[in-house]
C-alpha cells in the first residue's frame, strides 16, 4: 500500500507539526497595557503636531 519512505515522510511531518503546535508562544487577543498607553501617548503627540503643523500651513 505506502511505501516505508511515504510512512516516514508523513511520520516527519506529523512530529514537525507537533512541534510546531508545541513550542509557539500562544498569542493573547489583548495589547498590553504598556502599549495601550505608549500608542495613546503617539497619538497625542501626532494631534499637537497636526494642530501645530495646520496652524502654519493656514494662519487663522
Amino acid at each position: 500500500m505506502y511505501s516505508n519512505r511515504m510512512k516516514l515522510c508523513g511520520f516527519a511531518l506529523i512530529v514537525a507539526f507537533t512541534m510546531l503546535i508545541v513550542y509557539t508562544k500562544p498569542t493573547s487577543g489583548r495589547p498590553n497595557v504598556d502599549e495601550m498607553v505608549d500608542m495613546a501617548e503617539a497619538l497625542r503627540y501626532l494631534e499637537k503636531l497636526d494642530k501645530y503643523y495646520s496652524q502654519i500651513a493656514r494662519p487663522r
